[in-house]
């Protein structure tokens, strides 16, 4: 396997895992391996880039589901007779 599919791999695992040894356990790399990794520039960079992208897709889902929730809020509302 390719360094570069290797290096997607260990930044999926690092992105989907609370720790370390876990995202180096689904890596199937060992946990020192990893932490080396993570001090390279370029893997850095490419792992930074990933969580960005991670959080803006997350925070495109809460606003879709947010404009979602408030329009069911609404309907439920004007639905009731008396407030709850």
């Amino acid at each position: 396997m390719d360094s570069s599919r290797k290096t997607e791999e260990v930044i999926a695992a690092l992105l989907q895992n609370p720790t370390i040894k876990e995202a180096a356990n689904v890596a199937g790399l060992h946990e020192n391996t990893v932490l080396r990794l993570m001090k390279q520039p370029e893997f850095q960079d490419q792992y930074r880039q990933a969580r960005q992208e991670l959080l803006q897709s997350t925070l495109n889902k809460l606003q879709e589901l947010s404009s979602q929730a408030v329009a069911t809020l609404s309907v439920v509302m004007a639905a009731q007779k008396s407030p709850a």
